[in-house]
């Protein structure tokens, strides 16, 4: 097991760590199985995604901050609406190896 610490700067980012995971997959030397990523901080998620459109993280946070506002009139929802939104998406992801390789379509990024 291998604990990556990933620093953001921004209260909403999408950060690609493909390379980080496929970095670790060599170190182990896994040839075929999973590997699991599991974030333990409660506001973030981990998921795959298209990475092939620069659009993607602007309107991703535009759709998901319609359905659950930061701000319900002038009350701050608080941290609730952030655990929720990262529920939504989960706290941890599985992806198959295959031959030493992650098995996702090459416009694909965790």
């Amino acid at each position: 097991m291998k604990t990556i610490h990933i620093e953001i700067t921004s209260h909403e980012k999408l950060v690609d760590i493909t390379q980080t995971v496929r970095a670790y997959i060599s170190e182990m030397r896994i040839k075929d199985g999973f590997v699991q990523i599991q974030i333990p901080e409660r506001t973030s998620a981990v998921f795959i995604s298209v990475n092939d459109d620069w659009r993607l993280e602007r309107e991703l946070f535009e759709k998901i901050n319609r359905l659950m506002p930061k701000y319900d009139g002038m009350k701050f929802t608080g941290w609730t609406t952030a655990n929720v939104k990262a529920s939504l998406f989960g706290l941890s992801l599985q992806v198959m190896i295959q031959d030493g390789t992650l098995k996702k379509k090459k416009n694909q990024s965790i």
